[in-house]
């Protein structure tokens, strides 16, 4: 099970991305992804890669690992791994064939694309 956290929190009246680590943990989840809600602000632009790097560690000191997510493309991608992101995912999702949301993928665990 992997928890999903929003950068974004308030705006998408949601659980703050440290309290979401904390029912992760107590739920027993493998790891925890670090999004935005609002899709036309990148990641970086709504937390501090101080804040993220925070949050990442918070998340490995609890068991879990962590994802990043949001807007990330490019040099961001190298950023997100020297953070310590176990996981980042890039693009923009995509309908499977069956009609469901999903991430392209390429066969990297550390990079859903």
């Amino acid at each position: 099970m992997v928890l999903v956290a929003y950068a974004d929190w308030r705006r998408a009246v949601s659980l703050a991305p440290a309290r979401v680590l904390v029912v992760a943990a107590d739920a027993g989840a493998a790891g925890v992804l670090l999004d935005t809600a609002n899709k036309g602000a990148p990641l970086f632009t709504i937390e501090s890669p101080e804040s993220v790097a925070g949050w990442i560690a918070a998340a490995h000191a609890g068991g879990l690992f962590a994802a990043l997510a949001g807007g990330l493309s490019g040099p961001e991608f190298a950023r997100a791994r020297a953070l310590g992101a176990d996981v980042v995912a890039c693009g923009a999702p995509r309908a499977s064939e069956d009609g469901r949301a999903g991430y392209r993928t390429r066969g990297s665990r550390r990079c859903a694309c």
